[in-house]
């Protein structure tokens, strides 16, 4: 998606695996997605459903025009309850 950016852009990524993050950010030379993009992008690290949530918490909506997201498998009962 960092590929489609353009200026005046602003991309927010949210993923929980820093070794994700690291590979995003450049690691081991295997992706310049992000390093590439004319956007501007930045990388919430941590589980996106509570970083939105806590977002929406501080400052309100964000007025996204685009929300992306992967589907997980959780079987942590209590990681459902917290967000339900």
């Amino acid at each position: 998606l960092a590929t489609y950016g353009v200026p005046g852009d602003r991309y927010r990524f949210y993923e929980i695996n820093p070794s994700v993050i690291g590979l995003a950010n450049g690691s081991g030379n295997y992706f310049n997605f992000l390093s590439n993009s004319q956007a501007d992008v930045k990388i919430v690290p941590g589980d996106a459903r509570l970083s939105l949530t806590r977002e929406y918490n501080q400052t309100g909506s964000q007025e996204y025009d685009l929300l992306v997201l992967d589907t997980f498998s959780c079987s942590n009962n209590q990681m459902l309850k917290v967000w339900n």
